[in-house]
């Protein structure tokens, strides 16, 4: 085809102009060349200006651009403590090469806080803010840190701020003149604070509500006033009545501050709300679009519990994240409409995710060693939006599978189905065991903290030893049957990896062992997670026994009690700790009491580092809470975090290790470890 001249002047054209625009330099890839430098290393600096370079490379050298750099590395500079830093540029080589000339002057690093008028706060909490921006940059192991002036003005407004959010209005931090070190090594910079009064609310009163409007709102108002004034607490007031009236129905309900006089003499305030409540509303029905493999069903289902009632956001959105989180949508928009008569109905549109799906991972574990495993889920079995499970796990121990169903809906809302087949082939230390089982668990929802259930359970199983002395097994060949109740007591932020709270949960089961063994089989834990600072203490409690009219000896080794672990007592092997035959093979008990401390802090990123004490037995009389025989661990440990919880790096010493026993033991594991 034969292109028209004048498309070829139009074509060269547009090239001189993009050439023109680019500044006057050839797009190519540009030499970076430092000199003066000797603080620093040169390959921080070059992800310092990474950005800028990468426009450099795609758009060319210009003047502009080398002053950019030369101000990002400089800004660098400056947030490591070089507060005199000096970066100057030059282009050279015809555009190809760009040199910065660094002038690092002394590094500066922050010396001892002095505070003045700080009454109500120790130095300690007022030295957080102030380094809390710079802290964030380093690891927790870093004692000195450099002085950035930026960062340290920030810090300043965080504490002034602070103090206004506890009631002191007035509050102010003046500086003193800096103070440095002859050779500017050090800075010592002084504060005085002026914390003036703390003010507290007087009277709050609301406007526009009739008395049993106001009876509902009562317990924040009464809540507010034992907390400092301050305007966080007054926004945080207004927005808890807007919402304390929706969720007894009134959807329109506002709330904006009417006025507000204050007592400086007596650091008091009076505030007045003026409330809008509006009318009552109901749950009319919901509609759906965008189903294509879940029944029509399924939505109109699990939100009929609201159909009829009072609007209430609080419970509408608990049913809509029960519904978010079993995984089955992509996208769950809801819209609420207004209908008349006061009504709303919901309207979602929704967008499904695949139902089945096949999944493979590899891993170590300290017991198990080296695994993999597959699984294949199906989220929407029978397209009635219940998931069934099936997964397989090799190691360097056995083979461990399961078949699973759930429902979470069973019989209504609050109530959940469990229904698990299992089958193991494994090799424990000094004998084998394979066993293939059912196990029904059926567990209703109390509100948001309790959990309560029963199960079944029936197992058969058959054990093979060569090292251990059979008298010494237990039975071989038998089955076990079960039936049981569980409660859980939940106070936790997040069970996956709590920052707060504590949980406490109890099992009680009727066990029957074909080969003669009957019993109550008992197990309680109490675990308490408390913040200090940045750092996080857990203290944990459980304790184990199966209650039995025979002894140790009718109870076959897989259905007693090992310890040791990576979650257990960590200066131990896996199942190590208690009774063990030729000083080797562990042989369990009939009951277990464990007692683990461990506090966790931030060191840089998500990497944690711990300190830990561990206690347990594995008790002779197998009696239960039976402190005799306590073994101990103290150690260290590492934590990385993801979403599902920690992984964990552990090494246990064993303060009073007895002949034949490890001077302490490794552990990697994963989760929470008690």
């Amino acid at each position: 085809m034969k292109v028209p001249p004048s498309c070829i002047r139009l074509i060269f054209s547009g090239m001189l102009v993009l050439l023109l625009a680019s500044g006057g330099y050839a797009q190519s890839a540009v030499d970076l060349r430092f000199s003066g430098v000797a603080g620093i290393p040169e390959e921080q600096l070059r992800v310092a200006a990474g950005d800028i370079l990468s426009s450099i490379s795609a758009r060319g050298l210009t003047p502009p651009r080398a002053d950019d750099t030369a101000f990002y590395v400089e800004v660098y500079y400056r947030r490591q403590g070089y507060t005199y830093a000096v970066v100057n540029w030059q282009i050279e080589n015809g555009g190809r090469t760009l040199s910065l000339q660094v002038e690092e002057g002394p590094l500066t690093k922050l010396g001892k806080v002095t505070w003045q008028g700080n009454d109500n706060y120790e130095e300690a909490i007022l030295n957080d803010f102030l380094v809390g921006t710079t802290r964030e940059r380093f690891s927790q192991f870093k004692t000195s840190l450099p002085y950035v002036e930026q960062e340290i003005d920030t810090g300043i407004a965080r504490l002034i701020a602070f103090y206004q959010s506890e009631g002191y209005l007035d509050a102010q931090v003046w500086p003193w003149p800096m103070e440095y070190t002859a050779d500017l090594s050090e800075a010592r910079p002084g504060y005085t604070v002026v914390e003036g009064l703390r003010y507290w609310f007087r009277d709050i009163r609301v406007l526009g509500v009739t008395p049993e409007q106001e009876s509902v709102l009562q317990p924040i108002l009464l809540e507010a006033k034992l907390k400092p004034a301050s305007e966080q607490t007054i926004e945080t007031l207004r927005g808890d009545a807007q919402q304390r009236l929706r969720s007894r129905g009134y959807f329109n309900a506002k709330a904006t501050l009417a006025a507000s006089a204050w007592d400086v003499q007596r650091g008091v305030l009076d505030i007045g709300i003026i409330v809008e409540p509006g009318e009552i509303y109901s749950f009319d029905g919901i509609t759906v679009k965008g189903v294509e493999r879940l029944r029509d069903s399924f939505l109109p289902a699990r939100f009929s519990l609201l159909t009829g009632r009072r609007y209430d956001p609080e419970l509408l959105d608990e049913i809509y994240r029960e519904v978010i989180t079993t995984g089955l949508f992509s996208e769950l928009r809801m819209k609420e409409t207004l209908l008349p008569g006061n009504l709303i109905r919901l309207d979602f549109t929704v967008k499904e995710n695949p139902a089945k799906e096949v999944n493979f991972y590899a891993g170590f574990g300290t017991y198990e060693g080296g695994f993999i495993g597959a699984g294949y889920q199906d989220r929407n079995l029978f397209g009635n939006g219940r998931p069934l499970l099936t997964a397989m796990e090799f190691s360097q121990r056995g083979i461990v599978g399961r078949i699973e169903y759930t429902d979470p809906w069973f019989l209504g809302r609050g109530n959940e189905l469990k229904a698990r087949i299992f089958s193991r082939s494994f090799d424990n230390e000094g004998y084998s065991v394979f066993d293939l089982g059912l196990r029904v668990d059926v567990n209703r929802q109390f509100g948001k903290k309790i959990k309560a259930g029963v199960f079944l359970s029936s197992k058969l199983a058959r054990t093979e030893a060569e090292e251990i002395d059979p008298l010494l097994l237990g039975p071989l060949d038998y089955t076990v049957q079960s039936i049981g109740l569980t409660a859980t007591y939940d106070e936790r932020n997040n069970p996956l990896s709590p920052a707060a709270g504590w949980v406490a949960d109890v099992s009680v089961s009727y066990d029957q062992i074909s080969t003669g063994a009957v019993g109550l089989r008992t197990s309680f834990r109490l675990t308490w997670y408390q913040p200090l600072g940045r750092g996080l203490l857990a203290i944990g409690m459980r304790t184990s026994a199966f209650l039995t009219s025979g002894d140790i000896a009718e109870v076959p080794i897989d259905e007693r009690y090992f310890t040791g672990g990576g979650t257990t007592v960590r200066s131990f092997g896996e199942r190590e700790l208690g009774p063990r035959f030729l000083n080797e093979f562990p042989l369990g008990g009939l009951s277990r009491t464990l007692l683990n401390a461990e506090f966790v802090h931030p060191i840089f990123g998500d990497i944690k580092g711990a300190v830990f004490i561990d206690a347990g037995n594995i008790p002779q009389d197998g009696a239960l809470l039976s402190t005799s025989d306590f073994r101990y661990g103290v150690g260290v440990g590492l934590r990385y975090d993801l979403p599902i919880g920690p992984i964990r790096i552990d090494y246990g010493f064993n303060p009073d290790a007895r002949e034949g026993e490890a001077a302490g033991a490794f552990h990697l594991s994963f989760g929470v470890a008690f």
